[in-house]
């Protein structure tokens, strides 16, 4: 009866074959009736040494996937975090420009109703008011008086706001 391990050694010993075997499982092929080396087929000695330079590789290789995990965990959190960071700027930047959408749709709404009044009293005592949209171009693409050009005035969504003149 053979034993094959696939973990890493714990108690690596040399067999008087001249290899290494893990303690449990060439003990259990000492104590059948088959004494012969898994590998060799030769008759095994009972005396086992144990293979200190390979059981002191192994926990060096062990301290060494360690720090490698540990240092792949730290880099994971550290994008998480930035992940996380970046969906709330894009979430506060979304609610910013939502509510500047509804602050310039509100102020157009009023602009608009306020004409209505204006023109629904018929009064001829205030000046007269004209409402431009913001972009409405004059001639050589400005608008008379305002250097700006028409295309500057729009709003960031590409859409036009809505100015008063007296």
């Amino acid at each position: 009866m053979t034993l094959y391990i696939r973990d890493v050694m714990t108690d690596p010993v040399v067999a008087s074959d001249g290899h290494t075997y893990e303690r449990m499982a060439i003990e259990e092929v000492l104590r059948s009736a088959n004494t012969k080396s898994p590998l060799t087929r030769e008759e095994l000695r009972p005396e086992l040494v144990p293979n200190r330079a390979l059981r002191r590789r192994i926990e060096e290789h062990e301290t060494e996937v360690n720090k490698m995990v540990d240092a792949f965990e730290a880099r994971m959190k550290a994008a998480a975090e930035a992940a996380a960071e970046a969906v709330q700027a894009a979430e506060a930047k979304a609610r910013a420009e939502a509510a500047a959408r509804v602050t310039a749709e509100a102020e157009a709404a009023s602009l608009r109703e306020q004409l209505r009044r204006q023109q629904a009293a018929g009064s001829k005592r205030s000046a007269p008011v004209e409402v431009k949209l913001e972009g409405e171009e004059g001639e050589g693409g400005e608008d008379e008086g305002d250097s700006e050009p028409a295309a500057k005035r729009r709003d960031r969504y590409g859409g036009y706001r809505l100015r008063q003149r007296a």
